[in-house]
């Protein structure tokens, strides 16, 4: 079902067992799409014991699930959440010990080859007291170094960037020991993507951020940021939209096919591994 010749990948998907679960990403398939990345959620409702191997071995058991079920290819992402240090740090745990073990927990992950990136590590997406920003780069910093070591992508979750602050990424990623490019700005702006000082930047599949990073003549990657809540259906955008603006794509532009390349194969080619992208 590939479009225009290329699998067609959402960069970043999540499932939950009490969502539309499978019935996501049949509307993925259905749409035309082939590859979803699988993010893990944070689940705040569970206690702190053993939190990371409940969230972990969950994610697991749903990408089996979509594979038993769908004929969709998944990668896997796993790591902590950003947002987890308040949740660690509210229940009298401290944030920095608590998800710098979740990063160190998937070593296993890793030597099974089980996952295909670490994330959405990162930092909170809105202003936190300056001790809170050290410890989370902290944190970022053990994570990229752990990404490194391993030669893996890392996703990122993290406020808005600007100029300095993407430059600052960049710094902490080539001084933990990775390539620039293999670090990925899920939620990236289009100027992000104008000026991506190397990092590899993953932006919302909406048709005015397609058009956007379009014009720019860089690569990036697409996403849904899928939530698949209940109570939220649709959030952040809906399940077939990475395949929509490939249709899209393919409609609408003469330059079609490297478009569709850049996005659909070279890029994710670069990061994730050819074997998975080639139609």
């Amino acid at each position: 079902m590939a479009i225009g010749g290329f699998r067609i990948m959402d960069n970043h998907f999540h499932l939950r067992e009490d969502g539309m679960f499978i019935d996501a990403v049949k509307i993925f398939r259905k749409a035309g799409g082939d590859i979803i990345n699988l993010v893990n959620l944070p689940d705040h409702s569970l206690p702190p014991d053993n939190y990371y191997e409940k969230i972990y071995e969950r994610t697991l058991r749903i990408a089996d699930a979509v594979r038993s079920n769908t004929d969709v290819d998944v990668l896997l992402t796993l790591g902590p959440y950003p947002l987890d240090y308040f949740y660690f740090r509210d229940n009298n745990l401290d944030p920095i010990k608590e998800i710098i073990r979740g990063i160190d927990m998937l070593g296993r992950y890793c030597d099974e080859n089980l996952i295909s990136a670490i994330g959405e590590i990162g930092r909170p997406h809105f202003e936190v007291p300056d001790q809170v920003m050290k410890d989370s780069n902290l944190i970022l910093e053990h994570g990229l170094e752990f990404a490194a070591d391993r030669e893996i992508p890392a996703i990122l979750h993290t406020e808005d960037l600007d100029d300095r602050t993407m430059n600052e990424i960049r710094s902490m990623a080539i001084n933990s020991g990775m390539k620039p490019s293999m670090v990925i700005k899920h939620h990236a702006s289009i100027q992000n993507v104008s000026k991506p000082m190397g990092i590899t930047q993953s932006i919302l599949a909406t048709r005015p951020n397609l058009r956007g990073s379009i014009e720019t003549g860089n690569l990036f990657l697409l996403e849904t940021d899928y939530v698949d809540d209940p109570q939220k259906p649709g959030k952040v955008i809906a399940p077939d939209s990475v395949p929509r603006r490939a249709l899209m794509i393919k409609g609408e532009y003469g330059d079609n096919q490297k478009i569709l390349s850049d996005i659909f194969q070279k890029l994710p080619s670069m990061i994730y591994g050819k074997e998975h992208f080639e139609a």
